[in-house]
């Protein structure tokens, strides 16, 4: 949802870097491909979604509830 640059992100790395960009509005897939929280997703999006300067839209799926679109 940002142009965000990322480091490290990739099984057993120790460490991991951010650096968020300009906000990007649209439609976006979260897909935890397990069972993972679709709860969590939300609440890493949310802030997100909160200061976007247009409408976005969200298709969020995981191990809770199978599937949300916000």
């Amino acid at each position: 949802m940002s142009e965000a640059k990322t480091n490290g992100v990739e099984l057993k790395s120790k460490t991991v870097t951010f650096e968020p960009a300009k906000l990007q509005s649209g439609r976006f897939i979260g897909d935890t491909k397990t069972a993972g929280s679709v709860c969590l997703l939300i609440q890493s999006t949310l802030p997100c979604l909160l200061f976007a300067n247009k409408e976005t839209a969200l298709d969020l799926r995981g191990g809770t509830n199978a599937g949300i679109k916000i």
